[in-house]
């Protein structure tokens, strides 16, 4: 069943699914902000972006000097968990709605040379931004795919690790994502993501405009939800969770307040069956982030609610 029938048919309850969301509206809308962020990443978006974000979610700086300035400059992720996903030398790598390739390319250099990444996004421009930055850098252990998460264009079992950062939020069918993921992952797999959740169900109203889920608010699920989307496609939670941060700005909260529920979050998982060989290749060079406070973020303002401000939840599944 294509993503778009399963919408519309609800078959997945409210929470996984966004029946009376459009599509093909919410992905054109969805490009043409992350067109921007590939062309014109200083311009006034409703996010925060580039090196001052990434640093504050927790990646090292010396492993950003490391990173083509390009890719940086588009970051526009939710949280950090490259660390949770716990990359080796040999390994290979889906990176899940790849953008400009920050994420991509830093996970290239965890596997190292005989490893391997590949980058899947649904936007030409940051597609043509990554594949251009690849080639000037000469990274040739790196690949970049158009597709969409619900319908993943690759054979079962393709890779060892699937890592995604502040994406699946913007799919309306997050049970069929989590299917497909899992689906592409080896027995015994990762999926370590950062992403936007709730505490309690948005609204109807919230859900069902495009330009909220743009804004990265309307796909906000109910993070029990989230969690047992996950848990129906056969992943287990590993733990090493980031609980909540809140972010530093959301301008399209002012549209929708009663969004403010909203949170980021990263966690890791395993796909069911057995691990697979340990590999043993060492990566090329070690760009783990240096966690600060204990948990790789900044500290939780004190003023701050924490059942109602966006915040940064990370895990890991396997």
């Amino acid at each position: 069943m294509s993503s778009d029938a399963a919408i519309r048919s609800g078959i997945d309850g409210p929470e996984t699914t966004s029946p009376q969301v459009d599509v093909e509206e919410l992905r054109d809308k969805v490009r043409d902000v992350y067109r921007q962020v590939a062309d014109a990443p200083d311009g006034e978006f409703h996010f925060e972006m580039g090196r001052e974000l990434a640093e504050k979610l927790g990646y090292a700086p010396e492993a950003l000097e490391l990173l083509p300035v390009e890719a940086v400059e588009s970051f526009a992720g939710v949280g950090h968990h490259l660390d949770l996903a716990r990359l080796g030398g040999g390994e290979r790598v889906l990176d899940a709605g790849s953008g400009s390739g920050m994420d991509t390319f830093l996970a290239a250099a965890l596997v190292g040379r005989s490893g391997s990444v590949v980058g899947l996004d649904m936007t030409d421009e940051q597609l043509a931004k990554a594949r251009a930055l690849r080639d000037r850098h000469g990274v040739d252990d790196v690949t970049f795919e158009h597709g969409f998460l619900e319908e993943a264009p690759f054979p079962d079992r393709s890779f060892d690790v699937v890592i995604s950062n502040g994406v699946i939020n913007l799919t309306p069918d997050k049970g069929t994502v989590f299917r497909e993921l899992a689906r592409v992952l080896r027995p015994g797999g990762r999926l370590a993501i950062s992403d936007i959740v709730c505490e309690t169900a948005l609204t109807e109203q919230i859900k069902c405009d495009t330009s909220l889920w743009a804004a990265c608010i309307g796909g906000a699920a109910q993070r029990d939800a989230y969690r047992a989307c996950i848990d129906e496609a056969g992943m287990t939670d590993r733990g090493g969770a980031r609980e909540p941060r809140p972010t530093a700005s959301c301008r399209a909260r002012r549209r929708a307040p009663a969004a403010t529920s909203a949170s980021r979050a990263c966690r890791s998982w395993r796909s069911s069956g057995a691990d697979g060989p340990a590999t043993s290749t060492p990566p090329r060079p070690d760009l783990r982030a240096r966690p600060e406070g204990g948990n790789g973020h900044a500290p939780f303002p004190p003023h701050a609610d924490r059942n109602a401000a966006p915040c940064c939840w990370s895990r890991r599944f396997c």
